[in-house]
């Protein structure tokens, strides 16, 4: 299961940190204090406070049992 919250609609956007609380995977920025995105995986509702319409926030969250996937080598 994969999370993504990518708009690269402007040319401003952050980059943002995810992490997991229970059923919800939480996107804080470290340039908006403010901004906060979360999303329940089980149930798909959708919560955002903080950040400014103009600036398009970036992230993703990959489980950490699924991200060996991307750095295995054979």
């Amino acid at each position: 299961m994969e999370f993504s919250i990518h708009d690269h609609a402007s040319e401003t956007y952050h980059p943002c940190k995810s992490a997991r609380d229970g059923d919800w995977i939480i996107f804080t920025c470290p340039v908006c204090a403010d901004y906060e995105r979360r999303i329940n995986w089980r149930t798909e509702e959708l919560r955002v406070k903080g950040g400014k319409p103009e600036i398009q926030h970036s992230g993703e969250y990959i489980p950490g049992e699924y991200k060996h996937a991307f750095t295995a080598t054979n």
